[in-house]
């Protein structure tokens, strides 16, 4: 007798529940903002010791002051007994320096300077702001070597914000009677002094 060949068994495939969809659907939520914070974590590991480089002043400071123009205002002060011009980010800074100035003609002093560098550098142009446009800051440092009640230094300002020149006299106290009252009660030339403290020598056992 021949065997009947074994009836293979039709296995159907087991439907998903909506259970299996909610944990992968929660998984790619849960993937998303891990993956994210590893990236991140990844590249400032990899960018740790690296400057960072930007310019904060894009479509500012037009027109731009050039080397040229800062050799052509230190020219302009041929007369003073010293002249340095400093340009960093956006200040020019100009100091002069003059034995024979005194507080009499400081502002006058100045006032000249500033007229030479405007001649050159127009203040509408570079020292004056457009709008949300920023423009250059001008400061002009007079001084001179002499000593004690001589001695004179003043910085007249003028930011890209300011309608016209500001004049601070730094050689002259803002408050004359504090100056006074420190002198009168010797509070900074006459420092508290303490007794000395003597040592207790220990008596000689008998």
């Amino acid at each position: 007798m021949s065997r009947n060949p074994s009836k293979k068994k039709n296995t159907k495939p087991k439907k998903r529940t909506w259970a299996f969809y909610t944990i992968i659907i929660s998984l790619i939520i849960l993937a998303i903002p891990v993956v994210y914070l590893g990236y991140t974590g990844i590249a400032s590991l990899m960018s740790r010791g690296e400057p960072i480089v930007g310019n904060r002043y894009n479509n500012d400071l037009d027109p731009a002051i050039t080397n040229t123009d800062l050799d052509n205002v230190e020219k302009a002060f041929s007369d003073f007994e010293d002249v340095k011009v400093s340009l960093k980010t956006s200040t020019l800074r100009v100091y002069l320096l003059n034995s024979s100035m005194t507080k009499d003609n400081l502002e006058s002093t100045v006032n000249d300077a500033y007229e030479r560098i405007t001649a050159i550098l127009s203040a509408e142009s570079y020292f004056t702001a457009q709008g949300v446009k920023k423009q250059y800051d001008l400061e002009i440092h007079a001084f001179n070597n002499l000593e004690d009640d001589a001695y004179v230094y003043g910085v007249y300002l003028k930011n890209s914000n300011m309608v016209s020149p500001l004049l601070d006299v730094m050689s002259a106290p803002k408050s004359q009677d504090t100056v006074d009252y420190f002198y009168e009660n010797d509070a900074v030339t006459q420092p508290e002094t303490e007794e000395p403290i003597q040592e207790e020598v220990p008596s000689e056992e008998e």
